[in-house]
């Protein structure tokens, strides 16, 4: 089973839309355990490489979803010409994305900033298939 969550950075939930809310998935992952999913059977989605957004925005999100009783997912970032976050992605990029739509791929990070680098995501990556076993506890 997946959920896209996204974040757990209030702010930021608001800015993307407030779709669900800490307590929110929280509720959701205990009623899920309640009927017997296990942790590695609920994954939940994080973005990560959103515009302005932090290394520690991402690992506190992880550690939340962890803490939940859940198994965090990262999926990356991809700006899209048209959508509300887009001109705030073309003034965050180190790449014209504005003019080269290879620059829109995720793999790239397009977003990526001094809070964020590729080689900080390449980390959290790395530290979630070194502990996918954990249910709790920090990545970094």
């Amino acid at each position: 089973m997946r959920f896209g969550f996204e974040t757990s950075d209030l702010r930021r939930q608001l800015q993307t839309g407030g779709k669900v809310k800490n307590e929110e998935l929280r509720n959701a992952v205990n009623h899920l355990k309640n009927a017997g999913y296990k942790t590695d059977e609920i994954g939940i989605y994080l973005l990560c490489g959103l515009p302005g957004q932090s290394a520690a925005e991402v690992r506190d999100s992880i550690e939340f979803v962890r803490e939940c009783g859940a198994k965090p997912v990262l999926a990356e970032y991809s700006p899209i010409p048209g959508t509300k976050m887009w001109a705030e992605a073309a003034a965050s990029s180190p790449f014209d994305i504005q003019r080269e739509p290879l620059y829109h791929n995720n793999s790239l990070l397009p977003c990526r900033n001094n809070d964020f680098s590729y080689a900080d995501y390449t980390e959290l990556k790395k530290n979630l298939k070194n502990n996918s076993g954990r249910n709790t506890g920090s990545i970094a």
